[in-house]
């Protein structure tokens, strides 16, 4: 078997849908995996669980959690498919990586560029 429980992945019914989720179980015997539906081209799918067969799947790679935009993410999944546990663990990375705000300050002014319709332009913090 190349999947396992919990891995996130993305393909095709045997109706066409378009489905990205994460597995939930998976009858070997029959190659069947049953996914949890986050995204879908057909909307009445997502949040529901779909039977598809293993060679109609591919895996997704993981996802790198080390940025809090991405575990804030991540949480909003967590909230969305109601997973609690999974909601809790994010929660508590989320509390250990420090906002970029609150690192130490030296005396020297922060330059912050960025791109406008006008080229590139600076603001001091």
């Amino acid at each position: 078997m190349k999947f396992e429980i919990s891995e996130w992945v993305q393909g095709k019914t045997s109706d066409g849908q378009l489905i990205h989720g994460f597995i939930e179980s998976i009858e070997s015997l029959q190659r069947i995996v049953k996914v949890h539906v986050v995204q879908s081209d057909y909307e009445d799918a997502i949040g529901t669980l779909i039977a598809v067969r293993e060679e109609r799947l591919k895996k997704l790679p993981e996802l790198a959690m080390e940025d809090a935009p991405s575990i804030e993410n991540l949480i909003d999944l967590a909230l969305s498919t109601k997973d609690e546990a999974w909601f809790m663990e994010l929660t508590e990375k989320r509390r250990g990586i420090q906002p970029r705000a609150s690192k130490a300050k030296d005396s020297s002014p922060i330059y912050t560029a960025y791109t406008n319709r006008l080229g590139l332009s600076g603001t001091r913090e």
